[in-house]
């Protein structure tokens, strides 16, 4: 029995030194290699996205001013609102404008009725001369007289058209759709020709915004 525990023993000492054994060549075993992707360098864009204070403006901005000199009758806006392009938005008093155009009017008829008569006097003068019944300067007076006269519808017709434009002009308008600023003026006030600033008008489509970059930031965009 003796003999038999010994041999018990021998075997199982063999077993555990034979497992010590494989645990310490586990750990001294090198460890798997590590699993890596293989990419192809390729070039792209790069998106870079900073932060700048800025500033909106508009791409259209227009002071508004008569071109005639006169009174404010009529402020058809809101401060502030948006407008079409067109919108009444001043009106000045259009009386003596309208006056004036008519008395235009009225002087064109005088001159037109006046070259009328001077051409037909220029014509019968011109017959007679043929006739050899006037004298010839008086069929040369008569093609001056209408000629003056055809002149002067020219003039006529001229002051006719700055007459209506003045009238025109009592009547300001929105240049383009915009946002309309504070008045400056208010119903009542006297406005003159090209120097007195109504309000100003903005355009809101599109729009800009404005914002400094410095020389090192520009070199990346």
């Amino acid at each position: 029995m003796k003999t038999n525990y010994l041999a018990l023993c021998a075997i199982a000492g063999l077993l555990a030194g034979t497992a010590c054994g494989k645990k310490d060549e586990k750990k001294n075993a090198a460890p798997p290699p590590t699993a890596v992707s293989v990419v192809t360098a390729s070039t792209s864009p790069a998106v870079y996205y900073d932060q700048y204070p800025a500033t909106v403006v508009a791409l259209k901005t227009v002071e508004l001013r008569s071109q005639v000199t006169g009174f404010i009758t009529s402020l058809n806006f809101q401060e502030g609102e948006l407008v079409p392009a067109g919108k009444v938005l001043y009106e000045i008093d259009k009386r003596q404008f309208e006056a004036a155009y008519q008395q235009a009017l009225a002087d064109l008829r005088s001159a037109r009725a006046s070259a009328q008569n001077a051409d037909v006097n220029k014509s019968r003068y011109q017959r007679l001369l043929q006739q050899d019944a006037v004298a010839r300067q008086l069929a040369e007076n008569a093609s001056t007289t209408a000629s003056t006269a055809s002149a002067q519808v020219a003039s006529a017709v001229a002051a006719v058209n700055i007459a209506r434009t003045n009238l025109g002009f009592a009547t300001i308008r929105a240049p383009f759709a915009g946002r309309i600023g504070i008045s400056q003026v208010r119903l009542g006030a006297q406005v003159s020709a090209g120097t007195t600033l109504l309000n100003t008008i903005s355009s809101e489509d599109p729009i800009a915004v404005d914002f400094a970059v410095n020389e090192t930031d520009i070199q990346r965009f």
